[in-house]
């Protein structure tokens, strides 16, 4: 583990100590008088921990995430999913083309204010379909229900797994991928998450 990869983890640690002390603060302020969800705190403030993890081990844990998100983020980048739409690419070269022969020629000033206002807004264009991508992450899942529908044989791409455990694989792949389009903290949120779960009620108050 180099340098730079320990004084990550460390941060993590401190980060989250700090937020996990704010946590429970702001619980037991909204808790008040409800005994049980009281209970439940005190059981992580006595196990000190999450997911069975401690700070140090969550730090690590975070980081592991983020670096494999990124991994796959740039994977799908190579792969195409991440290109721009044809039509704005054309645009916005075009766009830089027009620009650079209007300045080169001195050309309207009060033309090119416009022109570079629309090229700002093309680059600031997602390259993406968020709604789309979510779409797909949802597909994935419902091809792992129909595996269990279907008696979840082997996979056809990786046969020492089965349907099941491939669909799993392509949800979490597909999530990682977005959350990096997205710059979402994911590592943390998911630490977060499992510690907010820790104290909430049976079922999380649903019947399922």
């Amino acid at each position: 583990m180099n340098e730079n990869h320990t004084l990550r983890v460390a941060e993590y640690a401190l980060k989250l100590l700090k937020d996990r002390l704010d946590f429970r603060r702001r619980m037991r302020e909204l808790i008040g008088k409800n005994m049980d969800a009281r209970q439940e705190i005190l059981k992580v403030d006595e196990m000190d921990q999450v997911g069975g993890l401690t700070a140090a081990e969550q730090a690590r844990t975070i980081d592991s995430i983020n670096e494999l998100t990124e991994s796959i983020h740039q994977m799908a980048k190579a792969k195409g999913f991440w290109d721009r739409d044809e039509r704005v690419r054309n645009l916005i070269h075009s766009g830089k083309a027009a620009l650079g022969h209007l300045m080169a020629a001195g050309g309207s000033a009060g033309v090119i204010p416009f022109l570079k206002r629309d090229l700002e807004q093309a680059e600031a264009t997602p390259v993406r379909n968020y709604g789309e991508a979510l779409a797909l992450i949802m597909s994935e899942a419902c091809e792992g229900l129909e595996a269990l529908r279907n008696g979840n044989g082997p996979s056809d791409h990786i046969p020492e797994f089965s349907l099941i455990e491939e669909e799993l694989a392509d949800v979490i792949i597909r999530t990682l991928d977005l959350a990096a389009g997205l710059n979402a903290r994911i590592g943390e949120a998911i630490m977060a998450k499992i510690e907010f779960n820790a104290v909430r009620p049976h079922k999380h108050g649903k019947e399922f």
